[in-house]
């Protein structure tokens, strides 16, 4: 199972209408939404890239059937499968998507 080599990974079943032609649910894989950015960026740039996702995550939603109705948290629950930047772990504690 991909799931256990791999954290991040798991089935989604997609819920009938989310995309034209999709009448039925439909199970897919699902992976966690990750900006992947360089270690050395600074604290302060990787924090206005999560402030901007965060703020403009409806806007996706409307873009991406599969992000509707995603929220914050959502976002800020990669830190179970990979290392937060600094600069953005900053971000979701302010608001209180991480603890």
């Amino acid at each position: 199972e991909l799931a256990k080599i791999r954290t991040g990974y798991s089935l989604y079943t997609l819920p009938p209408g989310t995309y034209p032609g999709i009448s039925e649910p439909a199970v897919m894989l699902n992976t966690d939404v990750v900006f992947a950015v360089r270690d050395d960026m600074p604290d302060e740039v990787a924090y206005r890239i999560a402030k901007a996702f965060v703020e403009r995550i409806d806007a996706f939603g409307n873009s991406f059937a599969s992000m509707k109705g995603m929220k914050a948290k959502d976002l800020a629950n990669v830190a179970s499968t990979v290392r937060l930047h600094p600069g953005a772990m900053k971000y979701y504690k302010e608001i209180g998507a991480l603890k």
